[in-house]
């Protein structure tokens, strides 16, 4: 609050269909937490998201607008969002928050603050990003190189979600005193709520089931997992019943389908679900006997992660960007390289025969990995911390106005 008045915040991001993917669930946990806290938030966005092709409709509530902007393009699935100037000059607000640096919004909020003089705070939801694409990583790198660190420099403050980014960012000589840690957000959505009737169906199906929650693109590494899952089946490492949950939608399903329909192993053992109800989800996690992640690329505090911790399950994950948090942090997890088919199916089958030898070893450790998580990633302390960082930005800018 400045005097009498509510502190207006333009909240910005590529997406706000919050069921697709990590960024999205935390803006909106952000965005409800805010207005909480009696925050005005004006949330600006692409009108569609292209996962699920539904419509984000327009809001204007008490202390919420929602500001839905056409594209044409997304480059490298980054929307260039139309009248976005226009936007942030129109509402004046108080701060400017932008999610992602690989978001275009975060280049043009960048180019604008000297013209309108808002405070400008950036969240830092990627890491390093890798295609099998010479073109794509030539752009990525040029965007980097001309684009990502001037960003870093304009920023009033800077929140990182892992200790593995805040370390990138001072390599690279940003300030200390510019750079907030704050965790993601516990998923409490899917604490609580369940489908029973989905749980107890799928709980019968084979004597172990393997989860995937993301978004079918080829940098979550989905491809990696089906390889790898097919590879333990055909190496005696799983039971033959064994099968493998898809949850998600995107670009590489029709080719990931295709793999399964012509393979006779797989064809009845690889379940597509497609984007579900956070019930569902809630159910097909509780029901799974482990959680994998394996990103190629891209990762910094997912969410996938945090879910499985949360509920209790074991997990395996790719070692990319603030995976390394888990490893120095001591979570109890199977980790690997990313790409690596080979160690993935091996560690399937690890696993296995841990949880049929020494279950009573694992319950042990995923119920550690939640108390540690339950301690660090509250909604009040992140929101308060994030309010906290809003102020600071605010006299940051007001020091480097006057200068």
């Amino acid at each position: 609050m400045r005097g009498d008045k509510a502190l207006h915040v333009a909240m910005l991001c590529s997406y706000f269909n919050f069921k697709t993917g990590g960024l999205e669930k935390h803006v909106y946990y952000l965005t409800r937490g805010l207005i909480k806290h009696g925050i005005k938030v004006t949330l600006v966005t692409a009108y569609r998201d292209p996962y699920t092709n539904a419509t984000i409709p327009p809001y204007k509530g008490d202390n919420l607008t929602i500001i839905p902007l056409r594209y044409c393009i997304a480059p490298l699935n980054n929307p260039l969002l139309y009248g976005l100037p226009r936007v942030l000059s129109k509402i004046n607000p108080d701060v400017i928050h932008v999610h992602d640096h690989y978001f275009y919004g975060s280049m043009i909020s960048s180019l604008l603050k000297r013209i309108i003089k808002k405070p400008l705070v950036l969240t830092i939801h990627t890491s390093k990003l890798h295609y099998d694409d010479f073109l794509k990583n030539t752009m990525v790198d040029l965007y980097d190189v001309l684009v990502g660190k001037t960003m870093f420099i304009i920023a009033d403050k800077i929140i990182v979600l892992s200790r593995k980014t805040k370390h990138e960012l001072l390599s690279l000589r940003i300030p200390k005193n510019k750079i907030e840690l704050i965790p993601n957000f516990l998923p409490e959505h899917l604490l609580e709520d369940y489908d029973a009737k989905i749980y107890n169906t799928v709980k019968e199906w084979g004597k172990f089931k393997v989860l995937f929650v993301g978004r079918l693109v080829p940098r979550k590494g989905p491809h990696i997992l089906l390889s790898a899952f097919e590879t333990a089946l055909r190496n005696g490492l799983l039971p033959k019943d064994s099968k493998l949950m898809i949850v998600g939608k995107g670009p590489l399903e029709e080719y990931l389908r295709k793999i399964v329909s012509t393979n006779s192993e797989l064809r009845e053992k690889v379940i597509f679900w497609g984007a579900v109800r956070d019930d569902v989800l809630g159910a097909l996690y509780r029901a799974s006997d482990v959680v994998v992640l394996p990103s190629l690329s891209g990762e910094v505090a997912p969410f996938v992660i945090q879910e499985a911790i949360a509920l209790e399950k074991p997990f395996i994950a790719s070692i990319v960007g603030g995976i390394w948090d888990y490893i120095t942090e001591k979570y109890w997890g199977f980790y690997i390289p990313p790409g690596d088919v080979i160690m993935l199916a091996n560690s399937l089958g690890k696993l296995y025969a841990l949880l049929t030898e020494k279950p009573g070893l694992v319950r042990e450790m995923v119920r550690n990995n939640k108390e540690k998580l339950l301690n660090a990633c509250s909604e009040p302390y992140i929101v308060l911390k994030t309010i906290g960082v809003y102020l600071d930005a605010i006299r940051n800018n007001i020091r480097s106005n006057k200068e």
